[in-house]
C-alpha cells in the first residue's frame, strides 16, 4: 500500500491491518474516506470488496441500515460475486436473521460450489438453527471436497 496507495486491493489489506492494530473505528474512518471518493457504485471487484469491508465494519457498530446500503451497491453491480453473498450472510447473521443468512450463504455456494467461507458460514448457521445433523453432513462432505483444516477441526470438535 505504501508503494501504491491508489491500489484498491492493497488498500483492502491495509484496512485489515489498521483494524487489527487500531480498531474498527479507525478502520471505518479511513475506509469511509476512500469509498466517499468513489463517484458511483463499484466499478471493479476491488472497489466492491471495499464496500463490503465497510459494510462489515458498519455492522460491527450495529449500523445495519448503512451496512445494507453498502451491500446493495455491490449487489446491483456484481450480483454474481460469491464474497458479496458471504458478507451479506454475515450481516444478516449479526441481525439474528439466521434463515435469511443461511439462504445468502447458500447462494454464494451456488455461484461458486464449495466456496470455503460460505461453507463455513453455512455450518455455523445450521448450528445456530439447531440443525446439527445438517451441519455435520455438510462438514463431512466438505472434508472430502476442500482442503481446509479449520473445517476438519470443527468436525472433530462436533464428534467428540
Amino acid at each position: 500500500f505504501a508503494r501504491n496507495p491508489q491500489d484498491d486491493a492493497a488498500f483492502y489489506y491495509f484496512i485489515l491491518t489498521i483494524h487489527a492494530k487500531h480498531g474498527a473505528f479507525e478502520a471505518l474512518r479511513l475506509l469511509s474516506e476512500r469509498t466517499a471518493s468513489f463517484t458511483s457504485d463499484p466499478d471493479t471487484i476491488e472497489q466492491a470488496d471495499l464496500w463490503l469491508q465497510q459494510a462489515r465494519l458498519l455492522g460491527s457498530f450495529r449500523d445495519f441500515d448503512a451496512a445494507e446500503a453498502c451491500v446493495a451497491r455491490v449487489e446491483r453491480r456484481f450480483p454474481q460475486h460469491p464474497w458479496m453473498w458471504t458478507e451479506k450472510s454475515g450481516l444478516l447473521r449479526e441481525q439474528d436473521r439466521y434463515e435469511e443468512s443461511l439462504a445468502a450463504a447458500r447462494e454464494a455456494t451456488r455461484l461458486r460450489p464449495w466456496y470455503r467461507p460460505a461453507v463455513q458460514a453455512q455450518v455455523h448457521l445450521l448450528q445456530l438453527l439447531n440443525r446439527d445433523d445438517e451441519a455435520l453432513a455438510l462438514l463431512e462432505e466438505s472434508r472430502t471436497r476442500l482442503q481446509c483444516g479449520s473445517l476438519v477441526q470443527t468436525l472433530v470438535d462436533r464428534v467428540r
